[in-house]
């Protein structure tokens, strides 16, 4: 039944002092009877037991169970299949019934039929007298009781060897003589061996017995006479027979159904850890905001301003040497800067459905430009076009299918006092307006200044003053010239231009007429457009002054303005560069020999694109690395809580690898749980966080964009590394052998 060769086993490493628990112990142990092994505490015979049982490894020698030699593949099987073991401390699985550790012990020994479990379970609690608590907790049994249902569970596999590692340890007399009882009843029919150091006992029910003096087995020994034990009954009792398991997989107990059902029926799975849950709400609000600064991060590659090829490029901060170049070498000059715009485009002013967030270029549309393959129509005062790469972007941000059309862009707005109304061709995202709505869309004149040196309708301290004003074009019937002016005055802004306001008519028509015969007197600060007249004006106005002006000056506007920093906004970091543009061929060739000829040189604009996308990104990857060591210290201090966790649960996972169940369910087991406990409560604060992330920074309309993509691969990544880091402290454990899990926790 069991061959022993040659066992040899030593305790402690080469850092510690070293104990040989057995020293090349063999023997023979027949197919059925009571066989003790006995001897004082530390001899070797626990070791010797756990071995035989698979619950240890020896150092040498070999283990033959009824034809098969114990190895690393097959101890858990054998175990489970021909083995019933019986421990001192009875490792029944907490939160059981007694009816559900004897359908435990079943399974595990691969039994599938319902029917026939229910009918073993009767059978082997009714023989040790407890077949009226099957439904019973084994947490609530005295000690006497709980080593019953251990022999119970040990019986009901059918196995023909029993292994009892000193059953009687824990127990009073009365339940030592009635488990002693049973267990010469099984002896019977089957293998017992029984560990004990109580010589009483052995002689009492033994059949044979072995020694182990200091690991050494011994061929005789001195038995005492037993005293104070006595049968409880003369009468045979009707052991079960039973046959064990002809299954070919073993150590399986824990599915999906029933880990779910445990962790919200256990109270103790059920309340959790508070502390935890807070961490891994953290942990997810973290992670999603890190999502958030890596797409920014990815797509601040930099969207370059189109780059006309039939254009030179200078940063030359003067129009009065460009316009001196033949015009006939041109057909216009702009000056831009390089920062794109951030637009907002919504539906009826709504932003619900919009509040799309996009960049753009502004662009003019110079004096009599048409489109090729416009889609919709020219504007007017009030709307605008878009490119067609800008209208890709919104309908990929657009959620409905339904607004996934050139038709719904239509509908849209733009920065809600501009209609879309046609789409264009064009691989940049831009937005075109008519030249008037440009000049203000850009707020040229936002701090504009009249130098009016002879004081015919300014004077003193009035003379500094800046004013707002908005560029609309003339259409009055007495002649404008080019560079002529007539200026609307709102009667609110008088205040910036005089002390005495009531007199306000009469200095407008007193400077007006003085001005027929001083057209240059009064001007523009840095320009070179001249008032012809002021008109005083109760009309409602948005800016403190309306400029009239012809379409000739409109379409050179910045001719007559130097492109500064006080002109274009308030940002003194902003670099302005003139763009000429050119119809190609001898035009461009002709334009760039005069500028070089006159020492103006061009600018690479692509390169000082790369360089300020390069620099965009620099910044943006130093907050993600550093978010990314945030990251490390978390998933560290994550591993510290499921590593506390792992020593809390090992009592439990030594019983289980204990009583058979191999190490692939019980990591199975964790990963279920990792993920109903741990992911599932990440999952849903990430993906709160994400969506009020998203609609904060205004990147919530995008249904399946870089950033939804984004999140989902850090939330998989997150969800993988939570696994492996969970398991990894439970590793530690269940590599360990059963009886190394047992010792080393104190079970």
């Amino acid at each position: 039944m069991i061959e022993v060769k040659h066992l040899s086993k030593t305790f402690g490493s080469r850092f510690t002092r070293k104990n040989c628990v057995l020293n090349d112990v063999s023997f023979n142990l027949p197919d059925k009877g009571l066989v003790a092994i006995f001897g004082k505490s530390g001899s070797g015979k626990t070791t010797l037991l756990n071995i035989i049982g698979g619950l240890d490894l020896q150092d040498k020698g070999e283990v033959i169970i009824e034809g098969e030699r114990i190895t690393n593949k097959n101890r858990d099987n054998i175990r489970n299949k021909k083995i019933g073991f019986i421990f001192q401390n009875y490792y029944l699985e907490h939160g059981y019934s007694i009816g559900q550790i004897m359908h435990n012990s079943m399974k595990l020994a691969g039994f599938k039929d319902e029917e026939e479990i229910k009918r073993r379970t009767d059978e082997a609690l009714r023989l040790v007298d407890l077949g009226k608590y099957q439904h019973k907790s084994g947490d609530a049994l005295s000690g006497g009781q709980k080593q019953r249902v251990a022999i119970a569970r040990a019986l009901i596999k059918g196995t023909n060897i029993i292994l009892a590692d000193e059953p009687t340890g824990n127990l009073d007399a009365e339940n030592t003589v009635k488990v002693m009882d049973i267990l010469k009843e099984i002896s019977k029919t089957r293998l017992v061996v029984l560990v004990t150091h109580e010589t009483s006992l052995i002689n009492r029910y033994a059949d044979s017995h072995i020694e182990l003096i200091d690991g050494v087995l011994q061929s005789d020994t001195t038995v005492l006479d037993v005293e104070g034990y006595k049968l409880a009954s003369d009468k045979d009792m009707d052991v079960p027979m039973f046959l064990q398991s002809d299954a070919k997989h073993t150590g399986r107990l824990f599915n999906i159904k029933n880990i779910i059902y445990n962790l919200f029926h256990n109270d103790e799975e059920r309340k959790g850890n508070a502390f935890k849950r807070l961490f891994l709400a953290f942990m997810a609000v973290f992670i999603a905001f890190f999502t958030f600064m890596l797409n920014e991060a990815i797509t601040s590659n930099y969207e370059h301003k189109l780059v006309d090829s039939n254009s030179v490029y200078t940063n030359l901060n003067t129009y009065s040497e460009l316009s001196m170049i033949d015009k006939s070498l041109y057909s216009s000059i702009d000056f831009f800067d390089l920062n794109q715009r951030d637009g907002v485009f919504s539906y009826s002013n709504v932003e619900s459905i919009a509040s799309l967030h996009e960049s753009y270029c502004p662009r003019p549309i110079e004096k009599d430009k048409t489109f090729d393959n416009l889609y919709g129509k020219m504007p007017q005062s009030g709307e605008v076009l878009i490119s067609s790469a800008l209208a890709n972007s919104l309908k990929h941000d657009l959620r409905m299918k339904e607004l996934n059309s050139n038709e719904a862009i239509l509908q849209l707005r733009f920065d809600n006092d501009y209609k879309i109304v046609g789409i264009i061709p064009s691989d940049e995202n831009e937005v075109w307006f008519k030249k008037v709505d440009y000049v203000n869309f850009l707020g040229i004149y936002n701090n504009l200044k009249f130098v009016d040196n002879e004081h015919l309708f300014l004077s003193g301290s009035y003379s500094d003053m800046t004013y707002s004003a908005t560029i609309a074009l003339y259409e009055g019937t007495k002649p404008l010239g080019d560079n002529q002016i007539v200026v609307d005055i709102g009667r609110n802004s008088l205040y910036k231009m005089m002390s005495d306001t009531s007199t306000a008519d009469y200095l407008a028509e007193t400077a007006n007429k003085k001005l027929v015969n001083k057209s240059t007197a009064i001007y523009v600060l840095n320009s070179q457009m001249y008032v012809k007249s002021f008109n005083i004006t109760r009309k409602t106005m948005d800016t403190d002054i309306v400029i009239y002006i012809t379409e000739e000056a409109l379409n050179n506007i910045f001719v007559y303005l130097t492109p500064n920093i006080e002109v274009l906004g308030n940002d003194t970091k902003t670099t302005y560069y003139f763009e000429i543009k050119t119809e190609g061929g001898s035009q461009l060739e002709g334009l760039n020999a005069r500028l070089k000829a006159r020492g103006i040189n061009g600018v690479d604009i692509s390169a000082i694109y790369e360089k300020a996308a390069q620099e965009e990104l620099s910044s943006s990857m130093q907050t993600v690395y550093m978010m990314l060591i945030g990251i490390v210290l978390i998933l560290c201090i994550y591993y510290f809580i499921e590593m506390s966790e792992s020593i809390k649960n090992s009592k439990e996972y030594g019983i289980y690898r204990a009583i058979g169940v191999n190490k692939s369910n019980l990591l199975f087991k964790e990963v279920i749980r990792v993920f109903i406990k741990n992911i599932s409560i990440y999952f849903v604060i990430d993906l709160i966080a994400t969506i009020l992330f998203s609609i904060y920074y205004g990147v919530g309309n995008k249904a399946y964009g870089m950033f939804d993509l984004m999140c989902l691969a850090t939330f998989l990544v997150s969800a993988i590394l939570m696994v492996l880091i969970s398991l990894i402290p439970y590793l530690f454990v269940i590599t360990k052998t059963p009886s190394q899990i047992i010792s080393r926790y104190d079970i």
